[in-house]
């Protein structure tokens, strides 16, 4: 006797079987990132495809300690005498010769690789032990073990320019080089969702008072592997709407936000950009900020906050500041916006608090 199946259990048992093989395809077809047919795939979870950044493994830095180079300390230690007068910074100038040399050509190096530092093997890298100034941080990549990545950042020496500059001894030729500049790379830094440019003194992204900030930062950390997907700018001066948008790179365009008026320092203003990133980032997003507005009160009540408030520092990843203060190579070009109070002694203190505090602090040209 065969035994009648309902065709209620006829249709549940279609049902499972569709739904079976339904999401045996799906699933299969989520993994497959890269491959065509027999082809090769990737098969990275999606939280560490890290969604258009490029990323492919989900990490995050934690400051530990930074340590000045050995020629930073030779600075730190002689700065206030050799400050004083053009002839006696121009023969410590001269005494660094072949550490500047160095200097410029690792950065060379370093420009255009993702690399905190250089390799062992490089001929260069025992003198740039020497040379450059070291972040330490605590590496963390998803559940495997705790380690230390270690980046290097260009000394505080010289007058914190370009150190062939120099007004009264040769090179003012490099007055607004930012060759010296060592930026941070993408190296261990995965594992947040943002990174974003705070600019304040933006100009336009091609033209600028010493040189076009916007288009240095766009290209320069491109070339350590780092993408911004979030930037604000501020700026002053009247900018008409061609001049703004025209040269802005496409890939720029969807996360450009510029606002053409002085940026407000109160600290409790919530259109202050310090409050703003606040709201935007976290500690573990990349945020770099530069600060050129030529007017020392806002500029310096911008410093104090970060200075005071750990909510605001912890956030800042890189920093990029002029110092008008009163240093003979460069009292004629800054004019009236100096503080005769204040030397270039004190732009080193200022520049080194903020390392210590984690933010690789640079002066600006």
């Amino acid at each position: 006797m065969v035994k009648k199946v309902s065709p209620a259990k006829i249709m549940a048992t279609f049902v499972l079987i569709f739904f079976a093989v339904f999401y045996f395809f799906v699933d299969h077809r989520s993994l497959r990132v890269g491959g065509v047919g027999g082809g090769s795939s990737t098969c990275q979870p999606v939280s560490q495809q890290k969604k258009g950044l490029g990323y492919t493994e989900e990490c995050t830095l934690q400051f530990k300690q930074y340590i000045p180079s050995q020629l930073e300390l030779k600075w730190m230690e002689n700065v206030v005498a050799w400050q004083d007068t053009p002839k006696s910074f121009c023969v410590a100038q001269e005494q660094f010769k072949a550490e500047i040399d160095v200097w410029l050509r690792v950065i060379q190096k370093l420009s255009y690789t993702p690399n905190g530092t250089l390799p062992e093997t490089d001929p260069d890298y025992k003198a740039s032990e020497e040379i450059f100034s070291k972040f330490i941080y605590k590496k963390t990549c998803g559940s495997n073990p705790e380690t230390l990545e270690v980046k290097w950042i260009e000394p505080l020496a010289l007058s914190l320019r370009d150190p062939r500059h120099n007004w009264d001894c040769g090179g003012r030729q490099y007055e607004y080089s930012r060759a010296y500049i060592l930026l941070d790379s993408i190296t261990g830094r995965t594992g947040g969702q943002t990174n974003l440019l705070l600019d304040l003194g933006a100009s336009t992204f091609s033209q600028g008072l010493g040189g076009a900030s916007q288009q240095y930062f766009y290209e320069k950390y491109k070339a350590r592997g780092i993408k911004f997907n979030r930037i604000l700018l501020w700026e002053g001066t009247t900018v008409s709407d061609p001049q703004l948008t025209n040269e802005v790179p496409a890939d720029w365009y969807p996360y450009y936000q510029y606002y053409n008026v002085l940026a407000p320092c109160g600290k409790t203003d919530l259109k202050n950009p310090l409050n703003m990133l606040k709201v935007l980032v976290t500690p573990e997003d990349f945020v770099t900020f530069k600060l050129d507005i030529d007017t020392a009160p806002v500029e310096m009540a911008f410093i104090k906050q970060i200075i005071e408030e750990p909510e605001v520092h912890n956030l800042l990843d890189e920093f990029f500041f002029e110092h008008h203060v009163n240093f003979h190579h460069m009292n004629t070009y800054w004019g009236n916006s100096i503080d005769r109070n204040l030397h270039l002694s004190d732009t080193y203190k200022l520049l080194t608090h903020l390392r210590k505090l984690g933010i690789r602090a640079h002066g600006w040209p």
